[in-house]
């Protein structure tokens, strides 16, 4: 009885609590959730060399090495078809784009080169505008000039005026 004294003493001075079962009633027999975490299934690995505990795992016994080499065999063959099949697609998928780049490149070069030509042509049209309107200035000056010349040679006396000068006569129109 002491000793039990002694451990209530220390459980209550170090914040700890001690829960004392009765013994006769409590077993793991009857627990529906014990019943139930036991039924579920448990992971074991196939392979031997993963085993920890050879005594637990039964069926391995059953299960035939050649016929599981076999499998595996078949299984590796596959992946290594996937995997050359994978990288020819690969590789085409990178010839593709690569073509796809130099395509675009040469499109890009070529509306570059179109777009210097047709710049080109825009500066020589502004061009040739700004001589036409410049060729319009001067004819209609030069006309105005030819007037006033036949004004002032119709006021000259008829010993000294001078023949009519007339445009058409120069001009191939």
């Amino acid at each position: 009885m002491g000793a039990e004294q002694s451990s209530d003493n220390l459980a209550a001075s170090s914040g700890i609590t001690v829960v004392n079962l009765p013994s006769g009633g409590a077993t793991v027999d009857n627990d529906e959730d014990y019943e139930r975490i036991s039924s579920l299934p448990t992971f074991e690995p196939i392979l031997r060399t993963h085993i920890v505990e050879e005594a637990k795992l039964k069926h391995m016994d059953r299960i035939n090495p050649i016929n599981l080499a076999k499998v595996v065999n078949r299984c590796s063959i596959h992946l290594n078809e996937c995997d050359s099949v994978l990288l020819s697609y690969q590789h085409k998928l990178g010839l593709k784009v690569k073509e796809s780049e130099q395509k675009c490149k040469h499109a890009s070069n070529l509306i570059a080169e179109r777009q210097k030509k047709f710049q080109k042509s825009v500066t020589s049209a502004k061009r040739i505008e700004s001589i036409q309107s410049d060729l319009k200035k001067l004819l209609t000056t030069f006309e105005h000039m030819i007037l006033m010349c036949d004004e002032l040679n119709m006021g000259l006396p008829e010993s000294h005026r001078m023949k009519p000068f007339r445009l058409s006569d120069y001009t191939s129109n």
